[in-house]
């Protein structure tokens, strides 16, 4: 009785473990990422700031904002989000730009939005197009940024951009401080 139930159990997670494995795979888990090294352009980028805890609801308001404009075509763009690194935060807290990578020229910036420019001639770049299920982190993500960074002995700026484009998928970028 006992060795029936044994086998009925092994046979179970021996089945869910194949079939965790292929949605694993099939979800993109399975993908390398890549760091690489780019030239940049000039991108501007119109939004909101917000400094706090990493749990507040004003981080998701910023963002469902931007995408609203975004859906809406008042502004043509990416999602896009600036994190700040900052000394004075609590382990708790974040420095977050949330807003859109403007494409084209901006006639004008929406109310309430702020808008940063980022200049730079190289930045590293990584493209996540796995599902955000089986992404990693973006805290390991930019660990991986950096360690190349400082193999090529270059020097980052305080700040990582996230860009969320429309299928999903994700850059993760870094820019050389000169």
């Amino acid at each position: 009785m006992k060795l029936k139930l044994l086998l009925y159990s092994l046979s179970i997670l021996l089945s869910l473990s194949i079939v965790g494995g292929c949605v694993y795979y099939w979800l993109g888990g399975t993908d390398p990422v890549h760091v690489y090294r780019l030239e940049h352009k000039d991108k501007v980028i119109v939004g909101s700031f917000f400094q706090g805890r990493q749990t507040s609801k004003t981080i998701h308001e910023h963002f469902t904002t931007s995408r609203k404009l975004l859906l809406d075509s008042a502004v043509i763009g990416t999602l896009a989000q600036i994190y700040y690194q900052n000394d004075t935060l609590a382990g708790n807290e974040l420095a977050v730009f949330t807003g859109i990578a403007i494409t084209g020229n901006v006639a004008e910036v929406p109310m309430g939005f702020k808008s940063r420019k980022i200049e730079a001639k190289e930045k590293y770049a990584v493209f996540l197009s796995m599902h955000p299920i089986v992404r990693p982190s973006p805290k390991k993500v930019e660990q991986m940024i950096r360690k190349v960074a400082a193999e090529d002995n270059v020097t980052l700026e305080n700040f990582i951009v996230e860009i969320h484009y429309y299928d999903n998928t994700l850059s993760v970028e870094a820019y050389i401080k000169e």
